[in-house]
């Protein structure tokens, strides 16, 4: 490999692996990249993907049907005013956050925006009661949670430092997540790379398990062009069903996502 940002390394080993897919021999013979220095992500790698890139990324469907639907300059945009406003809330790099919702879009949006910010992401499932969630709060150093209105009641005996964002109904002693999207809400600044202007390092995913852990979606026997990895979720728990044939669905389908965490549009560079 010649290429030489974390950009271009993480985009050609993710498009050897997708070439070496139906090919054993050659698979075998990959190496994953070397980064020199951090390697974010979010900003290394999805924003440049995502910005001006209008395809569908996320689509999450509720029990009712109701369909929501984020284009990834969409998400790229509003993980930016995200991150910026988490930032103003004390968020800072490193500092461990734990979100506590359901499969939403809300969800994703978090997760990227802390990854911008070089924190840590804690998902938890909204099974938790207030005795687990004490624990898991003193044992990862929680610093921050964000949590949907439903379960907010939960954290009621939680240390009075800890961060609190409430997703859906405002709750007293806590920030609203619809704020983050406010016309006064903080502005975003971009670097000169382009990025927001805000820390990168520190809590940063190392290269190889950030390609391991997502593109490994794209090499589990996708056909065709690989544009969505797709999941159903009938609990609470959170993700894509990477290890799943392509085609096999779950028989009690409630919630249904899809998100393409790489695929290009033909003819577009990151």
């Amino acid at each position: 490999m010649t290429s030489t940002t974390p950009t271009e390394l993480y985009r050609a080993a993710r498009d050897e692996l997708l070439a070496a897919r139906t090919d054993p021999a050659r698979a075998a013979s990959f190496t994953w990249p070397r980064v020199e220095g951090p390697f974010n992500w979010a900003i290394d790698w999805f924003d440049p993907m995502a910005r001006g890139n209008d395809r569908p990324a996320l689509i999450v469907v509720d029990d009712d049907e109701t369909h929501h639907e984020r284009t990834f300059d969409e998400l790229a945009r509003r993980s930016d005013q995200l991150a910026a406003w988490l930032a103003s809330q004390g968020v800072r790099t490193g500092d461990a956050a734990l979100l506590m919702l359901g499969n939403q879009v809300e969800l994703w949006e978090s997760m990227l925006a802390i990854m911008k910010l070089g924190g840590v992401i804690a998902p938890t499932t909204t099974a938790l009661g207030p005795g687990d969630l004490a624990d898991r709060i003193a044992r990862a150093e929680i610093r921050h949670v964000i949590v949907g209105s439903a379960d907010a009641d939960k954290f009621d005996d939680a240390p009075a430092e800890l961060g609190r964002v409430v997703v859906g109904e405002a709750r007293s002693g806590w920030a609203r997540y619809d704020d983050a999207f406010e016309a006064d809400a903080p502005p975003c600044v971009g670097d000169d790379r382009g990025h927001l202007g805000l820390p990168v390092s520190v809590a940063d995913v190392e290269a190889p398990r950030a390609l391991h852990v997502r593109d490994d979606l794209r090499v589990k026997g996708l056909p065709g062009r690989h544009d969505l990895a797709q999941s159903t979720a009938t609990t609470r728990e959170v993700g894509l069903d990477e290890h799943a044939p392509h085609g096999r669905r779950r028989a009690e389908r409630r919630h249904a996502i899809a998100l393409e965490f790489g695929q290009q549009p033909v003819g577009r560079e990151p």
